[in-house]
């Protein structure tokens, strides 16, 4: 059994952490963490990336996506990024590579026109 760190956990306002995981085809395992808050009506409060080392310890988390979409997916690539896809108008796609590298683009996508940070 695994036991994640404390920085793991939910900080205010977050309530609420959801976990998940995914490998490259070559062995890069990461941990995206989603925060929220709420009850019937939720919050989301971000995400943040982690990335686990050789022994299985997991490295830094680091913040990938503000407040506003649900983040409740990590989608592993072929060429060792992940993609992190947000949920809510205007959608988010946020393209993340290994510990060293950190976050490739992110794309804000809505009904009228797309808009990508490098």
């Amino acid at each position: 059994m695994m036991v994640l760190p404390m920085s793991t956990a939910p900080q205010p306002p977050a309530q609420i952490a959801r976990y998940h995981e995914a490998v490259t085809p070559l062995g890069m395992v990461a941990l995206l963490v989603d925060y929220s808050h709420g009850g019937q009506d939720q919050y989301f409060d971000g995400a943040k990336l982690g990335f686990f080392d050789a022994d299985g310890k997991l490295g830094p988390l680091r913040r990938v996506t503000e407040p506003g979409p649900w983040n409740n997916a990590l989608i592993p690539l072929s060429d060792e990024h992940f993609l992190v896809p947000g949920d809510q108008s205007p959608m988010r796609i946020s393209r993340v590579a290994g510990p060293v590298v950190g976050i490739r683009f992110h794309a804000i996508l809505s009904a009228n026109c797309a808009r990508v940070r490098r």
